[in-house]
């Protein structure tokens, strides 16, 4: 049991290994959910970017940009959460 009383089953429903992944539904959803992540994909990548214009006014200045010097600063592989 975890701290609040409830033991860890209670807080997720495990799905049982007879999902059929032929089924037509299935396949739906599965092709929906990746039109999605690729949809995040690609609002995350141009939130994310800096025009060419900044780009060159930062390396003028020789500055990094806060993505530049986080990088420099965080282990690869290790959790960092972003909050704009």
């Amino acid at each position: 049991m975890d701290q609040m009383g409830f033991g860890a089953q209670n807080f997720m429903k495990v799905l049982d290994e007879k999902v059929d992944k032929e089924s037509e539904d299935y396949q739906n959803n599965y092709d929906d959910m990746m039109r999605v992540n690729n949809l995040l994909e690609e609002r995350v990548s141009e939130a994310m970017s800096i025009s060419d214009r900044e780009r060159n006014k930062m390396k003028l200045s020789l500055k990094n940009s806060a993505r530049e010097r986080i990088n420099g600063i965080v282990d690869r592989g290790s959790p960092f959460l972003e909050i704009a």
